[in-house]
Order: structure tokens, then sequence, then C-alpha cells
């Protein structure tokens, strides 16, 4: 082929996808104090407010009220009558960011070459301009913990603000926990016939994430000692070993629940089961051993066809008449991330108290994913990240208005707004 064409098409391939970046400007940093009046606050931290007011000042809540805010000179204030403020929205275990475009290989940095990787950390491949944040903010999710994927233990989450110049920017928390796949419970006969002795596949898969424990408490002994050399994979399991941030397991059926919860707790480690289809069943285990479960696809099909149609449906209700710890997560690539909060309609339509999933999607999502401190609720000296909306975050009808991150006014435009808008203005040239 010609190096001249060779050339055209490189070009080409570039142009197209520097098309799908966002054309988003990230919002500047909080300058003057801000005070949003006459709203419904829906702290999530004790009683709503009626005719309440926020008081931002750098980038942190101030004060919250109800009635007239105080005056001051140099304070911008914003007319929110009959509006609504809600915390920014938490969604956890996505890819958003790490994977654009499914059908552009080049586009998919979710996934790092090798089974074990704890060294990877999620947030040094995010790609600020994805196209996918500012289309994921305008439903009010404005906070995410993202996850890698590949391979048994695919490296580190990370909890990331939507707005942002860089990675850096984006940063809350780099190392927010590891992430390991658990393994299915498949079992391998033997040579020795249906009644000689038979090998699970996942006590094989179990034996090499305890080999990796082992591994990472005899580096830590002997790089303290001097004897070691630095190693960047054993140095990333440092933090969980201490307990310092939690180990996201992905697990869905009975048997793999309560061996994922036996064999982080016989390591000292904190876990979080991220899917738990089958996590009422084990709610005992669960309550006792204080895991909280992430409770992935809402809107997903049974898992086997003998199921109720409404398993995934009524899930976040039987996990909280069960008294477990739980948060909503759509279990998404991050293309679809914006759902989240009908994922947490549709618990509603199946039995799940309204207050209770809209605490499933902040709340209680920024608590389990070591956030609570600064997210989640509406409270003096956390961070003013927060949605205006004109009615429930979860009901489909609900538009937000404005949206806070960190005192930051962000931007909700998107390629879905500016393509609603170009053909609005189409049909209404063509007099339809």
């Amino acid at each position: 082929m010609p190096a001249p064409l060779i050339a055209l098409l490189a070009s080409l391939c570039i142009a197209s996808l520097c098309s799908a970046q966002s054309r988003q400007i990230p919002a500047p940093k909080q300058t003057v104090p801000i005070a949003i009046h006459g709203a419904t606050v829906h702290t999530l931290a004790g009683e709503t407010i009626d005719d309440g007011y926020v008081i931002i000042m750098d980038g942190n809540i101030q004060l919250v009220g109800q009635g007239s805010p105080p005056i001051a000179d140099d304070v911008h204030f914003i007319d929110a009558k009959g509006k609504h403020i809600y915390p920014g929205l938490v969604s956890i275990g996505t890819q958003l960011g790490l994977l654009e475009t499914g059908a552009t290989d080049v586009t998919h940095d979710h996934n790092e070459l090798g089974d074990m990787t704890p060294e990877v950390k999620a947030v040094v491949a995010v790609n600020p301009d994805s196209d996918h944040l500012p289309v994921t903010r305008d439903t009010g999710i404005l906070t995410a913990v993202i996850f890698p994927s590949g391979g048994r233990v695919p490296g580190r989450s990370s909890a990331i603000r939507l707005d942002g110049w860089t990675n850096e920017d984006l940063t809350i928390l780099d190392d927010a926990g590891l992430v390991i796949d658990w393994p299915n419970n498949v079992r391998r006969s033997s040579r020795g016939g249906p009644f000689g002795y038979s090998e699970s596949a996942e006590d094989a898969s179990t034996d090499e994430l305890d080999d990796l424990i082992e591994q990472a408490r005899d580096w830590k002994q002997a790089y303290d000692a001097g004897e070691r050399d630095h190693d960047l994979a054993m140095s990333a399991m440092q933090k969980v070993l201490s307990g310092s941030v939690p180990v996201y397991i992905k697990a869905q059926t009975i048997q793999q629940i309560n061996s994922a919860v036996a064999w982080a707790k016989r390591h000292g480690l904190n876990p979080i089961i991220v899917g738990g289809a089958n996590a009422p069943e084990c709610a005992e285990l669960l309550i006792s051993e204080n895991v909280p479960v992430v409770c992935n696809g809402v809107m997903s099909l049974p898992s086997r066809r003998d199921l109720p149609f409404d398993q995934q449906y009524t899930l976040p209700k039987r996990l909280h008449d069960s008294g477990i710890n739980f948060c909503i997560a759509t279990g998404g690539n991050g293309a679809h991330e914006r759902r989240l909060p009908f994922h947490a309609g549709k618990a509603v339509a199946y039995g799940l108290p309204e207050d209770v999933a809209i605490e499933a999607i902040s709340k209680h999502a920024a608590s389990i994913c070591g956030l609570g401190d600064s997210h989640g609720t509406i409270e003096s000296g956390k961070s003013a990240t927060l949605i205006l909306t004109d009615g429930s975050p979860i009901d489909i009808r609900t538009k937000v208005y404005k949206a806070w991150i960190d005192g930051r006014e962000i931007s909700l435009e998107s390629r879905h707004t500016e393509l609603n808008d170009k053909y609005r203005e189409k049909y209404d040239q063509l007099g339809r």
C-alpha cells in the first residue's frame, strides 16, 4: 500500500477517535460563596428541609438551614423555589472512562495483560475527555468508583469526580480497593471415577490468591528489613492487607459468597461483595461479618430459566428486608451508566421504599466505597457535590437543572443534549 494512502487512513482513524472526545470545558474553581435557597433540601442525614437553603464556600457545604439564608455582599444567590436539592449520585463498579467504544479496540483501557495484576490502578487509564462523562452527569451521577477488569485480580479501583482536565483532577481516591473476580464453583472429577477424589477448580484458584497474600506479606517483612528491593505488585497489596482499603469481590452464588467472605476474613481483609444475586440467602453471614453488597444490574434478566422473571428487580428489596447493608449499581461498562437512577427506580416499582432507593445510590454507596465522610449527604463540612432537580432523581421524568462538584457549577451539556437540540431544530424548520 502506498505510503501517502497509509498516512491518509491513519489520519482518518485519529480524526474519528478525536471526534468522539467530549468538547465540554471543565468548570473553574469556585471563587465566590453560593447560596441556593427556596428549595426542598433532601439532606439524607436527617429530616428533609422545606424552603431550605445550602451555602457553599471553598468547595464545601458551609451551612444548611431553613428560611432565608444569611445575607452577604459577595454571595451569589440562586433562587431554587419549587426545586429539590440532593447529594450527587454515586456509581460503583463501572468502567466509565476506561472503555469508550466497544467496536474500537484502541479505546479499551479496562483490561491489563496478565491474570494477577494488583499493581494496576484504574484511574491512570481514565480518559478525562470521554464523551460518557458528561452524558452520565446529566442524570445526576457526579462520583464514580471505576473498576479494571480481566483476570483473577485485575487491579485496584479508583474513586473519581466526573469533571476535570486531567486524571489527577478527576481523582478522589487513586486506590479505593483491590478488585477480585471470584472463581465459579465448577468441579472437576479426577481419573478415579465418580466415587474417586474430585478437585474443585475454585480451590485451585484460591490457592493462587492465598499465594499472592502470603507473598505480599513476606515481601513487606523482608523489604522493611532491607532484604528485598521495591516491587510494584507487592507494594500495591499493602493497603488492602492493612485494612485501610477494602477488597471488592465479584460473587453471585451462595457458594461463591460464603467462600469469598470466609477467605477474606481468614486473611484479615475487609470484603465487599459485588453482584450478590444470592446475597439474601447469605444474610446471616453478611450481617454478622459486616460485609456490604453492591447490588449489580437491577434490570438484568434472571441467571437461570427456572427463576422468576423479577428475580433481579426484587433483589434490592430482599436485601433491604434481610437487613444487609447494600447499594445499587448498574454493573455496566460505562456507556449506559446514566441509567443508574432508573435501576433504583425499577427497584422501587418492585417494593423497595423510595427513600431507601435514593440512599442506595448516594448515601449508602458513598459510605460503602469509603467516601462517607465527604460525599453522599448534605451536611456542613462535606463536599458541595450536589444536584438541583425538579423531582425525585430516580424518576425518569425528572430533569437535573444544575449540578456542582466540589462547589464548581458544571455544564450539563453533552453529546446527547447537542443531538437533541439539533434534531428539534430540524423539525422546527420543517414545521412539524
